[in-house]
């Protein structure tokens, strides 16, 4: 299920100190050795975490959509490849407040989990533990996508 992002994750990984590796089907990103973003497909859901090494850890970030799936991976490769060539963050509104109405967020099953989707597109959904992230990633979903690259990658 992750063949489809490689092209993605090669462009974004492409002339900065981004490191990826696998393992047990699991994609792990870093650029200083410490803190590792995973990436992989478990019952049906595209998953992203944070942890300090290549391990098993839970989601903070699960999607079905692969849409979302790709403005995160976006969101978390091009911020790495802006950091690793010493380049200025994106920085992206990270309150509930910058929404435009075209999102919804309730409350998800678990204790402090919240599920953003879009009235529009009900299949563009996903759910978060950190706010911030999802608030930030639902922020640069309301871009066309080849802006929001152009955003990241642009000079």
């Amino acid at each position: 299920m992750l063949e489809q992002f490689n092209d993605l994750i090669s462009m974004l990984c492409k002339n900065s100190s981004i490191m990826h590796e696998v393992h047990e089907n699991r994609l792990f990103f870093t650029v200083d050795g410490i803190l590792f973003d995973s990436f992989w497909y478990s019952t049906d859901n595209y998953r992203f975490g944070t942890s300090e090494r290549p391990s098993r850890v839970g989601a903070t970030l699960r999607t079905p959509s692969s849409t979302v799936a790709r403005y995160e991976l976006l969101r978390l490769l091009g911020g790495y490849n802006r950091w690793s060539r010493g380049r200025q963050s994106i920085e992206l509104a990270a309150d509930l407040d910058s929404l435009q109405a075209s999102w919804t967020v309730v409350p998800g099953q678990l204790s402090g989990e919240q599920v953003l989707s879009m009235r529009s597109c009900p299949d563009v959904e996903f759910t978060s533990f950190d706010e911030q992230r999802a608030y930030r990633l639902a922020h640069l979903m309301q871009y066309p996508f080849e802006d929001a690259l152009q955003l990241y990658l642009g000079e």
